[in-house]
């Protein structure tokens, strides 16, 4: 679904117009929101833009649970050196990095089906099928 992080690394939307690209404050604005929770063993997230049904529809927890085994393995070192790599600010890196983390976090919680906190209020995995 990613073509290339600036792309992604924005606010999203349905069209070019509400989309936005390279922006690390409406990254992490909308990052509670990323993952809402889990229905009937699928991971529900925040995300409205093109291909909205496949991310919110068709991913299941164990899908988190296996793509958690490799990026529980990505330090936020290595977040800030790819984020480098690919020319942001030393100011854009902090923002980025931090808000990928907490992604990263919310994706492991849902896979261990541990609880979810959404902008301060947590919700429970529900891991039955």
């Amino acid at each position: 679904m990613i073509v290339d992080w600036g792309g992604s690394m924005g606010r999203w939307g349905v069209t070019p117009v509400t989309r936005g690209r390279w922006d690390p404050a409406a990254f992490a604005a909308q990052t509670p929101q990323f993952v809402t929770g889990v229905a009937n063993g699928f991971v529900q997230f925040g995300y409205t833009g093109q291909r909205t049904a496949d991310a919110r529809q068709s991913i299941t927890v164990e899908d988190v649970a296996w793509l958690c085994r490799y990026l529980g393995q990505v330090t936020d070192e290595q977040l800030r050196d790819a984020l480098r790599a690919s020319g942001g600010t030393p100011e854009e890196v902090e923002v980025f990095a931090s808000s990928l983390r907490t992604r990263i976090t919310q994706l492991q919680q849902v896979a261990t089906g541990g609880v979810i906190s959404i902008g301060g209020q947590p919700l429970v995995a529900d891991n039955r099928r």
